[in-house]
């Protein structure tokens, strides 16, 4: 997959298909909606192209709700890649950007890309205002010979698949029914970090990662978890990850901390990735130290059955 950091930086001579939009999660909602947009590159022999944007726009339009997103851009990029996209485009948001109206936006992106289809879903909107829906996207193409296509938007139990919804579930720890509506486990990943050695301590050393700001973490607990190394990601480690602020320790900042089952590897350096399978618990306080290992112990038992019995893949 080629990758565009901008959309001056593009300069495609094959037909497009393209699909326009955030795609936070590229959840399964996406996944069909990037499945048509294939079809449509298949049937008018073009490539099929993504364009997304960074940072995400409702943080700059809307900077005082600071969502925090599901996947940062390079997670994005290698789950488009497996989903057999040939070119992503990362168009910058800026306020400035912002102010474009959607005739300005369609004109840029013709200038550096032969479109010749494109595949949208029931909420898409870009330009300023919000003024291109899927409307006016129709009397566009109709307009200037481009196919469009009106995706309709993908359901489980009555609710549709959206980025929104898997974020409430992810803040909230329930990792089963957000794996649902992602198609794959929900995945943290991040540089593995120096800290304070007090799993060591305790007999459960721990990977400690230094995770993206704008990434959102889900709910603090202990969760059984699936990781590897980025740089090695044919070995899949089992574990358990503790997400809180060690209140037995007196508290403090949120940390990541990965247990990884029979298992001795200096990380240190490495970016882990880490599948979040399933949260045992909500993080509590103990009486004392030995009350918290002897929870810890079976933590990691059930984490060890949860994840035998798992059928999902990493990733």
């Amino acid at each position: 997959m080629h990758v565009f950091a901008a959309l001056d930086a593009v300069a495609l001579r094959a037909p497009q298909a393209v699909t326009i939009g955030v795609f936070d999660g590229v959840h399964r909602g996406h996944q069909y909606l990037l499945a048509r947009t294939r079809e449509l590159a298949a049937a008018h022999g073009a490539e099929t192209t993504v364009v997304t944007f960074w940072p995400p726009p409702i943080r700059v339009l809307q900077p005082d709700r600071a969502i925090h997103v599901l996947m940062l851009p390079d997670e994005k990029a290698e789950v488009l890649a497996g989903l057999g996209v040939d070119n992503l485009i990362t168009v910058p948001f800026t306020p400035e950007f912002a102010h474009w109206s959607p005739e300005r936006f369609m004109t840029e992106m013709a200038a550096h890309l032969p479109i010749v289809a494109l595949a949208e879903g029931d909420d898409f909107s870009m330009g300023y205002q919000r003024a291109g829906t899927i409307a006016w996207l129709q009397s566009y193409g109709a307009a200037h010979g481009l196919t469009v296509e009106h995706v309709a938007r993908r359901e489980t139990a009555g609710q549709p698949i959206s980025s929104t919804r898997i974020r409430t579930l992810v803040a909230a720890g329930e990792m089963g029914a957000a794996r649902d509506l992602l198609g794959r486990p929900y995945q943290l990943r991040g540089e593995v970090v120096h800290g304070d050695a007090r799993g060591r301590e305790l007999g459960y050393p721990t990977a400690n990662l230094a995770i993206d700001p704008l990434k959102l973490i889900p709910a603090k607990g202990i969760y059984a978890v699936r990781a590897w190394a980025e740089q090695a990601p044919a070995t899949v480690w089992q574990g358990a990850a503790s997400i809180g602020v060690r209140p037995v320790f007196g508290g403090g900042a949120l940390l990541v901390e990965v247990y990884l089952f029979d298992v001795t590897v200096d990380l240190y350096g490495a970016t882990l990735c880490v599948d979040l399978i399933e949260r045992l618990r909500e993080e509590r306080t103990f009486p004392s130290v030995a009350d918290l290992i002897t929870q810890m112990g079976h933590d990691v038992a059930t984490a060890r059955h949860i994840l035998e019995h798992e059928t999902g893949e990493a990733g």
